[in-house]
């Protein structure tokens, strides 16, 4: 971990424990720290399971289309709530 981003977890942490505004750059440089721990370890195991480098770009891209989806799935899920419930309260 690079001494920015450990700066930047140890802040975090620290805002978590103690109150206090947590930056937005704070939690986007833990969520790449966290990204790219996350594609090491995917692309060790795919190195490990023997594929080469068309399968696992292949792989990746399917594995990018899925969190794709459901990330899109659940921001747009908290909308149609939110306009259901609207509906229902005009309809009362």
């Amino acid at each position: 971990m690079s001494p920015e981003a450990r700066k930047a977890s140890a802040s975090l942490a620290a805002k978590a424990r103690w109150g206090g505004n947590v930056s937005s750059d704070s939690l986007k440089l833990k969520q790449q720290v966290g990204l790219k721990k996350i594609a090491q370890i995917i692309e060790q195991h795919m190195t490990d399971m023997g594929l080469s480098e068309d399968e696992k770009n292949e792989k990746t891209a399917l594995l990018v289309s899925l969190v794709n989806e459901t990330i899109t799935a659940k921001l747009k899920a908290p909308a149609k709530r939110k306009a259901h419930l609207q509906m229902a309260a005009f309809q009362a």
